[in-house]
């Protein structure tokens, strides 16, 4: 390309390659006639208003696996011709960058082009295993700082000041590992490894055990699409049942939290592949 172009694109050294000027100017150029394409090619679909098509949405692990990977089954069946792709966590920028038609986030954002729509809720609350409690005690205000907590990257006051809670708590006290991965981190709580903050949904699990130590934290959930990408019926279809699925409805993901909610439907089969010892065992 540096040859036909006649201007040198990229610098090669020990540490790298890094683009030139001009090469920057290249890349940028490049991306937005990969976006100009896209918007071109999904109006003349929506014309068509065609039901085929690949959607990619990217998602975080928890609502992916618990919510829209059991689901899947039925959009399949009511659209067989629409291919999900579903893709790790990323920021916004992914839908402008092309890398994706969907994104799902736990954090609040405004852009003209995006069309945004906020769904259920989840509701984080303190958790402890059976096999914790029984070689440490039952967690409670005034033991506190007796207890050890496992933390992850994602509840940082950074990303939104709703973790304060956690923070404050955890801050307090001895943080024996750390994890960024929803499931792993939901692992090292149910193996008795520590405290951990987990989704109420993780409560379906019958080891773990929730805690009264005045920590619920509310975290609303974000689905948001380009507005121009949004025109294509298989964008459409999947915005619409992503809406519904992570939708307040869910009454997993509604405003208030009930420790007494027993999973059901596709959820409760979900569980039932991933516990199944004790899944089965309770129920």
């Amino acid at each position: 390309m540096e040859d036909v172009l006649g201007a040198q694109l990229v610098i090669v050294s020990a540490k790298g390659v890094i683009l030139t000027e001009r090469g920057v100017l290249l890349s940028a150029a490049l991306s937005r006639l990969d976006y100009e394409l896209f918007e071109l090619s999904t109006a003349i679909r929506a014309e068509k208003t065609e039901l085929r098509g690949t959607v990619r949405i990217s998602c975080p692990e928890g609502l992916c696996g618990f919510f829209l990977a059991p689901h899947l089954p039925l959009f399949s069946k009511l659209y067989p011709q629409i291919k999900v792709e579903l893709l790790s966590k990323r920021n916004i920028s992914a839908i402008r960058s092309n890398e994706c038609d969907i994104i799902i986030t736990l954090s609040p954002f405004s852009h003209s082009d995006l069309m945004i729509l906020q769904g259920g809720v989840i509701n984080f609350i303190p958790m402890a295993s059976n096999f914790y409690i029984k070689k440490f005690g039952l967690p409670n205000a005034s033991n506190i700082k007796n207890h050890r907590f496992i933390d992850s990257p994602a509840y940082q006051i950074g990303l939104t000041e709703a973790w304060l809670p956690w923070r404050r708590l955890v801050d307090a006290c001895e943080i024996t590992h750390t994890c960024e991965n929803s499931f792993p981190y939901g692992l090292m709580v149910r193996s008795g490894l520590g405290i951990g903050l987990l989704a109420n949904y993780a409560m379906s699990e019958p080891t773990l055990v929730p805690l009264d130590l005045d920590v619920t934290i509310r975290v609303p959930i974000y689905i948001a699409a380009a507005k121009e990408r949004i025109k294509a019926r298989p964008v459409q279809i999947a915005f619409e049942w992503l809406s519904e699925t992570l939708g307040p409805a869910n009454p997993w993901l509604s405003e208030t939290s009930n420790p007494q909610l027993q999973p059901g439907g596709h959820l409760k089969e979900t569980l039932a592949m991933l516990l199944p010892d004790a899944f089965l065992e309770r129920n």
